[in-house]
Order: structure tokens, then C-alpha cells, then sequence
């Protein structure tokens, strides 16, 4: 039946539109009832006009102000489906932001012109795959596990496939994924890292020949394309059945959707610290929810929340033990710094401290030697994170932020991680005015490539991290796999599930045993950072090697990465986080203030803890008092926090939402951010 067979009236509907305003928008149609709800049309807003979308039908007889009619029902583009604007208003109500700043994610970037959103080119020639996709071969073990999971794919459930690394957890998901495909309906892969997408879609297009990809940094072009064939076929193009990307392929709007994967579940990319402030692994269950379809959690470390809803029997727990491969896990051993340092001052003239370990160096070289490749890892961008003067002692700091400034030599500027100030190197002190007086210290992942440049010239090397564009990074991978690149140095970024076949000596220069970071995730990010990056080595072969340098060989930390008993760790963990009422026994939540006056900022601070004493506080939210934030200045702004704790679900948003009926002024003052990652 087309859209011309329904009886059409004059309706009034109610709208969503891609502003950042808490509420519905009404506006007159000429429609249907039948052929409306779901359907985006074109509005005019003040003096512009813009895409909106019809979530029900208004049926107040009397309107306060006079009530426009919408330009145009947009029937070129199919309905989205009411399970997905159900779940956007939850995702609303759950992170605390406008419907609307969810609904401008589903437009997905595409152009809000009415006379733009339905215009997209697409090359018939590159849709076209003449492989016939392959068939995925299971191991016994992955085969009863994609079984079991298969066996319920007609309704809600959270499966969280857990695996040692390199034993074929992406096989498994995919053979589900597979079998879903074949139903008719559709498969969304979420990954946390766009470079990972580049080297997973070839494996994706091995299975099913064309899929969909989708982040930031694919082309407009790419993403009209996309967003338009995952809602439907156009002519003999068909519509796009798989789709792999970032955390923002969440609000894709699919026709069919009948699997969710989430791919590195826990790791914390799939936090989005910008606005609107979201945990996308979160968020994608609630989705699952929302649709009644499955959804698989994959990690080799999965995260601690997750593991502890396993263990309530929340979600179903699957564990694949055995290496796809049937190589051995790698060999690790320690190199302690404190003896190295030690020798090399009384044998060598030279005063700085070496960077590579001797046994680290002599091992490199074996492998080398062997035609094998080496990875050397340090979590530090840069080359030195510290400018100190000699003179007077003072460190060189960021104008806008309380945080100290790196030193970048690839182009010989100084910068602020945080806000992005920075300046060519000076080495006159700002303090003292001693001419040469500031000097380098601390270790980067710049300085590391430079001392390698030194110990092995002969072996070609180069450097992941996020310092580098996708485009280039991406180029450097393809190096890596076909060989080129003998020596890889890189930050966390190479944790990230990447598969390197001949990879079999990873150095982490520096395994710390104490994290410094003010975080109450900060031992598990850690572990997990080291678990995940023990895993790129050995993957199809056996024998490889991994060497901790590190000052405290014997501390637990350590010790427990030796013995890569992640369970043991998660066990301790969790005791800690239950001792001291941490999630996932509890909710948090940060409520932020800041302002580039300090007098002017505490003021608002002191408003807002004082308006929140006040309230009727029936939910048992605690609240923890105002504090500076620990990063006290950031980007010219001073900053004050405080943090709201609830043992009960949704009981710190039904708190706030009381506060913000009798005081709306406030919710403007204040920047949210539930379930908090970074506590900076």
C-alpha cells in the first residue's frame, strides 16, 4: 500500500528537532494517521528550515500560539521505527540532555535542508563485490558457543563472549552475526577505534561482501550514501545488511535491526567525553532493550561492570580458553630498570638513563634477526612531558590550564593535551629570565623512537598514536601487515585489537605498578591496557616474548600481569570497589560548574549545592560536597565539581529532574555526566 491510498486531514503532530531545547515542537501536517508517525518533514523554525521527526500525534483541541504547518512529510525516506524513538527518549532521560541532541545523532551529520537530506549519489560500481563471500570456520569450542547464542536471537538478551586474546572471538560473533544476516535482518558492529574499523572492514567484507562503514572521518559523500541504504534498497541496489563503526553508528536509523555487537566492550573510547556526554556500550544495550534483539559484549578483558552483571546472571556469560591458532600464550618476563640504571652508570660515561633495557635490546635482536617484528610501548605522547628550569626550578605549565606542557620535536612545539595551546620550544625561563635555562625531562613516545633510531638504524620504524592523522595511521598499519615496518612504537592505541601475524617481541618500556591517575578505574584501564597489548604478540606463531621494564618487579600489580590471571584480578577488584561503595555497587554522577571568573565560579558552585541541600531529597542521593575539580583550570575556565552517589538506578536523574522543575535556571549553569569516566 503507498502512501497515496491512505485518507489524508489536517493533523497536528507532535516533533522532535535537532536542538538542543527539552521539548516537543507541534506543527500541522496534511496526512494520514495511518502514514505519519515516524516520518521526517520538513519544518520551518524561525527563519530557517529545518528536518523533524513525528513521534505521535497532538490531539489537544486548543493551542496557546498558532500552530505552523509542516513544508513537507518527507515519504522518500522510510519511517523510523517507534522502537527507535522510544530508545532515543530513554537515552535523553538516562544521560540527562535533550531529546533533540540525541535526534540531531540520528540525522547522523546528513544536511537538516529539506531540499538536501534526500539527495545522494551512489556508484553502482563500488557496491559491486565479485568474491563470493567466504564461509567462517569454527573451531569445536567457538561452534558451541555461536550455537548457544544462536539459539536466542529472537528477543532481548546481553551475551558476553570473553576470551583469551587470539582465540577467535571475532569468528564467533561473526558466525552469529551471519545467521541473522540470512533471517533478513540487520547486523551493527560498534568498535572503539576508527583505525580499527580500517583493518577489521576487510575481514567484515571477507564473510559478507559489502558492508557499511561508518565515523567521522569517512567522506559526506560516503556517509549520505550509508545513511540512506541502511534504511533501504534503491532500484537493483540493495540495502546494506552489516554495518561496522564508532561509538556514533549507535543512532543509525536501520530498518531491521536484529543484532547489536559491541566489539572491546570495555574499553573507555566508548565513553564520549564531549557533548552529549554518553557510555555508547551502555547505550547499545538500552537499544537492544528497546528493540527486543540481542546484543553480544566481546573482549578479551571485559570490563568489571560487565563481568559483575555476568555474575548476577544479568547477562550470559560464554568463555572461549583456547587460542584459535593453538600457539602458546606469550612468554613474559621482567627487566628491572633500577639494576639497569645502576650498570650503565658505572660502565658509561653518558649521565642520562637508558631507555631500552640491555636484555630488552639484546632481545630485539634476536628477533630481528629472525625477520620478526617488535613493538615497544609507552602510554606518552611526545617526546618529554616535563620543561623544567635548572635555574630556579620553575616548570613550564599551560596559560589556559593547570597542567604542565609536552614537548612535541617531530614539530618543535610545546602543547597542551588538554586545550590544544601551544608554542614553538623556548628555552629562556619565563620566571627567571635565564637565557638557556629550561631544560627536557620525563620520556615520550618521540624519544623512544629517537633512541631507537640509534641501537637498530638498519631496521625501518615508525609511531602509532593519536598525535598522527587516520590517513596516515592507516598507511603505517599497511606497512606493519605486509611487513615493511620491522619496529612499531606506539601509545594505547596498539592495545586496541589489532592483529599483527608476525608480531612476536612486545617491550613496554615503563610497567608501573602505581597508576597515577584520579580515577576510581585507573587499576582496571591499566591492566587492561597491558592484558590487551600482551595480546598482539604470538598470534599465529608460538614462542613469542614479552619484556615488563619496570622499577617495582615485585609488586602485586606486576606480578599479577605475569601470571595474566585477569579473573583473580577482577575478583580483587571488585572487592575494593564493594568496600568503598564504588561502581558497579553504585551510580555516580558529576555535576560541573565553571566560569573564567574563580570568585564567580565558587558562587555558582555554592548555588547549586545549596539548591540541592534544599530539595526534598526522597531518592537517598548523596551528595558529596563542592571540591576544585583536580585539573582546577582548564581552557581559561575555573572549575568546581561535585558528585552525586545513588545505589539505585535512575535515582540521581529523578533527583536532578526535581531540583530542574523548581529551578530551571540551574540545569544551564551545569554540565552532567552520569556513569563518569574521567574525573579530571
Amino acid at each position: 500500500m503507498n502512501a497515496n491510498s491512505f485518507k489524508e486531514e489536517m493533523l497536528y503532530v507532535n516533533m522532535i528537532l535537532p536542538i538542543a531545547v527539552d521539548t516537543h515542537f507541534v506543527y500541522s501536517v496534511q496526512s494520514s494517521k495511518d502514514n505519519v508517525l515516524g516520518r521526517f518533514a520538513a519544518v520551518p523554525f524561525k527563519n530557517t528550515t529545518t528536518i523533524g521527526l513525528i513521534i505521535s500525534i497532538n490531539n489537544d483541541k486548543k493551542h496557546q500560539f498558532r500552530i505552523r504547518e509542516a513544508i513537507k512529510i518527507l515519504h522518500e525516506l522510510p519511517a523510523v521505527h517507534s522502537n527507535m524513538i522510544r530508545f532515543l527518549e530513554a537515552t535523553a532521560r538516562y544521560n540527562m540532555y535533550p531529546v533533540g541532541v540525541f535526534y540531531k545523532m540520528i540525522l547522523g551529520g546528513m544536511h537538516t535542508k529539506a531540499h538536501r537530506i534526500g539527495k545522494f549519489k551512489i556508484n553502482k560500481a563500488e557496491t559491486a563485490d565479485d568474491k563470493l563471500p567466504q564461509n567462517i570456520s569454527l573451531s569445536p569450542q567457538q561452534m558451541e558457543i555461536a550455537s548457544s547464542i544462536s539459539a536466542n536471537l529472537q528477543q532481548y538478551c546481553v551475551h558476553v563472549l570473553h576470551g583469551v586474546t587470539g582465540s577467535g572471538k571475532t569468528e564467533t560473533y561473526l558466525n552469529v552475526a551471519k545467521k541473522v544476516i540470512d533471517s533478513g535482518k540487520q547486523v551493527l558492529v560498534l568498535l572503539p577505534e576508527i583505525l580499527l574499523s580500517t583493518q577489521l572492514s576487510a575481514r567484515f567484507k571477507k564473510y559478507f561482501g559489502e558492508i557499511g562503514i561508518w565515523h567521522s572521518e569517512i567522506k559526506q559523500s560516503d556517509r549520505n550514501a550509508t545513511w540512506h541504504r541502511v534504511q533501504r534498497g534503491y532500484d537493483d541496489i540493495p540495502m546494506i545488511k552489516f554495518v561496522a563503526g564508532a561509538r556514533s553508528a549507535l543512532y543509525l536509523p536501520m530498518h531491521n535491526i536484529g543484532l547489536i555487537i559491541v566489539d572491546e566492550e570495555h574499553d573507555t573510547s566508548f565513553k564520549q567525553e564531549e557533548n552529549p556526554l554518553y557510555q555508547a556500550r551502555d547505550m547499545a544495550i538500552l537499544r537492544a532493550k528497546h528493540h527486543d534483539i540481542p546484543i553480544i559484549l566481546s573482549s578479551a578483558t571485559p570490563s568489571i561492570q560487565t563481568l559483575y552483571n555476568a555474575f548476577k546472571n544479568k547477562y550470559r556469560y560464554y568463555e572461549l580458553t583456547q587460542k584459535y591458532s593453538l600457539t602458546d600464550l606469550p612468554h613474559i618476563q621482567i627487566a628491572d630498570i633500577r639494576k639497569n640504571a645502576l650498570q650503565s652508570m658505572l660502565h658509561s660515561k653518558q649521565r642520562a638513563l637508558p631507555i631500552i633495557h640491555s636484555e630488552s635490546l639484546q632481545e630485539m635482536q634476536r628477533t630481528l634477526h629472525r625477520g620478526e617484528q617488535v613493538m615497544l610501548f609507552i602510554n606518552r605522547r611526545g617526546y618529554a612531558n616535563i620543561l623544567m628550569c635548572n635555574s630556579c626550578g620553575a616548570r613550564i605549565g599551560c596559560q589556559r590550564c593547570n597542567v604542565p606542557l609536552t614537548y612535541h620535536k617531530a614539530k618543535n612545539i610545546v602543547l597542551c593535551h588538554y586545550c590544544g595551546y601551544h608554542h614553538s620550544l623556548q628555552y629562556s625561563c619565563p620566571v627567571c629570565n635565564d637565557a638557556n635555562g629550561i631544560r627536557l625531562y620525563g620520556l615520550g613516545i618521540e624519544k623512544v623512537k629517537e633512541e631507537l633510531d640509534k641501537l637498530l638504524p638498519d631496521h625501518e620504524s615508525a609511531f602509532l598514536s593519536s598525535d598522527l592523522t587516520v590517513n596516515k595511521s592507516a598507511n603505517i598499519l599497511s606497512k606493519i601487515e605486509n611487513g615493511e615496518i620491522k619496529i612499531i612504537v606506539g601509545t594505547q592505541i596498539l592495545s586496541k585489537g589489532f592483529h599483527f601475524p608476525n608480531l612476536q617481541l612486545i617491550v613496554v618500556i615503563d610497567s608501573s605498578g602505581t597508576p597515577l591517575i584520579s580515577d576510581i578505574r585507573a587499576l582496571e584501564k591499566t591492566y587492561q591496557n597491558l592484558y590487551q597489548l600482551i595480546g598482539r604478540a604470538g598470534r599465529e606463531k608460538s614462542n613469542a616474548k614479552i619484556i615488563l621494564q619496570t622499577h617495582e618487579p615485585t609488586h602485586w600489580f606486576v606480578q599479577s600481569i605475569i601470571n595474566m590471571d585477569y579473573g583473580n584480578f577482577v575478583k580483587q577488584e571488585i572487592q575494593n570497589r564493594e568496600s568503598a561503595s564504588m561502581p558497579p555497587f553504585t551510580k555516580l554522577c558529576t555535576i560541573t560548574v565553571q566560569h573564567q571568573n574563580e570568585k564567580t565560579a565558587l558562587q555558582l558552585i555554592d548555588t547549586v549545592e545549596n539548591t540541592m541541600r534544599s530539595t526534598n531529597n526522597k531518592y537517598d542521593v548523596v551528595i558529596m560536597g563542592a571540591s576544585e575539580c583536580p585539573i582546577f583550570r582548564l581552557n581559561s575556565m575555573f572549575r568546581y565539581r561535585i558528585i552525586l552517589q545513588s545505589r539505585r538506578n535512575m535515582a540521581i536523574q529523578n533527583f536532578l529532574n526535581d531540583i530542574f522543575h523548581k529551578h530551571p535556571n540551574i540545569r544551564k549553569k551545569i554540565k552532567i555526566d552520569i556513569d563518569p569516566y574521567s574525573f579530571i
